[in-house]
């Protein structure tokens, strides 16, 4: 649609985070919520360490406006830099979110929002 925010360039996603081995380290940590072990591997064995998953989940996170929109080519100078750096802090702070699967990451997103 002609004025939409896709139109003005302002979906396009900052580069991900490179996923080091810390990170993945943590993100292996389970939450007090999840189900055991087992059957957690057993959800999560896909290979989410490639960082395919959360590319999806960024992606879905982003049009919710819950990341930052890479507006560079209209915005400030330094504003993809942020948007890198406060996805990283996000990550830092809950690296589960790694692993975790899309859906349930982005409907709980929804549900804090008050839009799901």
């Amino acid at each position: 649609t002609k004025g939409s925010a896709e139109a003005l360039g302002e979906l396009s996603a900052p580069d991900p985070p490179e996923l080091n081995r810390t990170l993945i380290d943590a993100a292996n940590t389970r939450l007090w919520w999840e189900p055991p072990k087992e059957e957690a591997e057993n959800r999560n064995s896909k290979g989410w360490e490639d960082g395919k998953l959360w590319n999806k989940t960024r992606q879905k996170l982003i049009k919710l406006w819950v990341l930052p929109r890479d507006m560079s080519n209209g915005a400030a100078d330094h504003y993809a830099n942020a948007a890198s750096k406060a996805e990283l802090k996000m990550l830092s702070n809950v690296p589960q979110l790694l692993r975790l699967d899309s859906d349930e990451v982005v409907n709980s997103a929804k549900t804090i929002l008050g839009t799901g």
